[in-house]
């Protein structure tokens, strides 16, 4: 027996098809019947298969019900949905500052990801070729970095504070590292002093 959304769905199709069904729940026992709710019932049959080709193939009966009692419930719960997910939002606008402030960290969001996106795009087209590289995950396989794996590996890199005389380095503590900020363009080993 089918009931709820997908009887109503599939009963749309074949609405004029299907019959009114002669049955009042207990809860419209005292209720007028024009304002009771109402069942309609549509009656088909289905060929299932099996997961593998020579499983046999089985004709089964199916019912569709649809309850316009159990359609407005559902309804209803949609309605308290919407309102909590409406009273959230304003909770978070709230919080976060009004409308300009979550455009803002939606924007901010947006440039992150953009930046996520280029670093993966530059470091494949450094590759060239199938773009494939060894290094990113144990086993030494070749494969298309992402740019997931790339932050990861770059999140490990350390600077090492400089003194008056000596400037500030990158410490890299892997190969991979290197690889990485050679293919990204970037002179890895020397910082400039910040500006004074």
């Amino acid at each position: 027996m089918v009931r709820g959304a997908l009887a109503l769905a599939l009963l749309a199709v074949h609405l004029d098809a299907a019959t009114v069904v002669d049955h009042a729940p207990a809860r419209d026992e005292n209720t007028p019947a024009d304002r009771r709710e109402t069942c309609r019932v549509l009656e088909d049959t289905r060929v299932l298969t099996g997961p593998r080709k020579r499983d046999p193939a089985v004709e089964v009966r199916r019912l569709l019900v649809h309850s316009t009692g159990n359609a407005k419930g559902q309804q209803r719960v949609r309605e308290k949905r919407l309102a909590k997910a409406c009273e959230d939002l304003d909770k978070l606008q709230r919080g976060a500052g009004g409308r300009k402030r979550v455009a803002a960290l939606v924007t901010v969001s947006c440039l992150a990801l953009l930046v996520f996106c280029l670093i993966e795009r530059q470091v494949r087209r450094a590759l060239g070729g199938d773009q494939k590289m060894q290094g990113l995950y144990p086993g030494n396989q070749r494969v298309r970095p992402t740019g997931r794996m790339i932050l990861y590996h770059l999140s490990g890199l350390r600077l090492r504070a400089g003194h008056t005389t000596d400037p500030p380095t990158i410490v890299i503590s892997r190969g991979v590292q290197l690889h990485l900020l050679d293919l990204l363009g970037l002179e890895p080993t020397h910082p400039r002093w910040p500006e004074t």
